[in-house]
């Protein structure tokens, strides 16, 4: 009866053991999902300050050649399409 006992305790040690890697596995996955989406978020979020940078730096240039050409700074005609832009 000893082997037959023995065989069950060490089956249930590898089913414990079994059950730890796995969880660790899960959790490392998951770290390494949280890792990858925090890294594209940020980057995300560098594009978008890149661009929006971008789009100020190009509208103060189009309005300073608006000026330079002739018009003034209440006049300068520059096609806006953002409805937030347009003054009343």
């Amino acid at each position: 009866m000893q082997p037959q006992s023995d065989l069950e305790t060490r089956t249930k040690d590898l089913q414990a053991e079994e059950a730890e890697i796995a969880d660790q596995r899960e959790r490392h996955e998951a770290q390494r999902s949280i890792e990858f989406y925090d890294e594209l978020g940020s980057e995300l979020v560098n594009y978008l300050l890149f661009y929006f940078y971008f789009v100020i730096i190009n509208l103060f240039f189009i309005s300073f050649l608006a000026v330079r050409k002739g018009g003034s700074r209440n006049h300068a005609k520059i096609p806006l399409s953002w409805g937030f832009m347009h003054q009343n």
